[in-house]
């Protein structure tokens, strides 16, 4: 018998969309179901226990008045756009644009999120907006965003979600004691590729590779920043993203300073520069200005000047 679950990954959320269609043309679940499965063998395909067979989503897809090949389509349309969603959400909180994000946050509340693990990162970017907006303290952030995941258990996995990833990230952040043993474990699934993205997310890599470069500039381990850091260059070029780029490039140039590599380090620094004003956004410009001023000793903006200068006399 054919499944779908192979193929969709996601035979709960796949589940949950029908529900809501189901919902949405005043079909009783009863009368959904009859003649087709039980209600119990219903609940297993929606508590995710089993894959859900073709036979059986086609049997629901005519009750519910659509093609099964519609149906899945809409599905992965619908499942990728509440992704896109959540995770802009998620950056806007980490980004601090706290405004902003109450916007994304309203829609995302008013819709049905069909994905248990994206319902998991919209959870931990409120826990993060209400820690950042001083409602929680630390050990409160570190203790509902650790139950999200049921950390520190989840260490014990050999492979991880991108959410679970990213959460991880947030603990670690926040907890030195907690710290090494996370960023070991990150760099362990990047390493082994066992890690699974979902929707070709590749955003969730580069958010790891910010955490473990970051970490290995904290341990002063030069050679690791360069090695992450081009990792995450890499990734950012082969989707055309700027997502984390300046950090990757910022980063980057400190580790090859701190080695005496003054040429490259001026390289990276200016593709740091051009990151930054290919991007247009003041607020993040102005923060790296701090950053170029106390790590550096340098002003930003002059910096981008002569390089723009530069590149006019080439």
């Amino acid at each position: 018998m054919s499944h779908l679950g192979g193929d969709l990954m996601n035979t709960k959320g796949l589940m949950n969309y029908i529900e809501l269609i189901r919902y949405g043309r005043n079909i009783t679940q009863e009368d959904l179901l009859e003649g087709i499965i039980s209600r119990r063998q219903y609940q297993r395909y929606r508590n995710d226990e089993c894959y859900v067979p073709l036979d059986i989503v086609e049997k629901l897809s005519r009750k519910l008045g659509v093609s099964s090949r519609k149906l899945v389509f809409e599905f992965e349309n619908e499942e990728y756009k509440q992704l896109r969603k959540v995770r802009s959400y998620y950056d806007l909180v980490l980004a601090r644009k706290l405004d902003e994000s109450e916007v994304l946050e309203k829609e995302i509340v008013a819709s049905t999120i069909i994905d248990e693990e994206k319902v998991i990162d919209f959870q931990s970017a409120i826990l993060l907006k209400k820690f950042y907006k001083g409602i929680i303290s630390i050990p409160e952030l570190l203790n509902k965003q650790a139950t999200l995941i049921n950390y520190p258990d989840i260490l014990k996995n050999d492979v991880i979600t991108d959410s679970e990833a990213l959460i991880l990230g947030v603990i670690q952040e926040y907890s030195v004691q907690d710290r090494e043993v996370i960023i070991s474990k990150l760099e362990t699934i990047l390493v082994d590729d066992k890690i699974q993205i979902n929707g070709g997310n590749f955003m969730a890599k580069l958010q790891l590779l910010f955490h473990i470069s970051k970490y290995y500039g904290r341990t002063m381990d030069y050679s690791k920043v360069i090695k992450y850091c081009d990792m995450g260059v890499k990734i950012c070029s082969k989707h055309y993203s700027y997502y984390l780029l300046e950090y990757f490039t910022y980063y980057k140039a400190l580790a090859l300073k701190r080695l005496g590599k003054i040429n490259e380090f001026e390289n990276a620094l200016s593709r740091c520069a051009m990151t930054l004003l290919v991007q247009g956004n003041k607020q993040n410009t102005d923060k790296f200005e701090k950053y170029f001023m106390k790590d550096l000793n340098m002003n930003l903006y002059e910096f981008m000047l002569t390089y723009l200068n530069t590149r006019i006399e080439r």
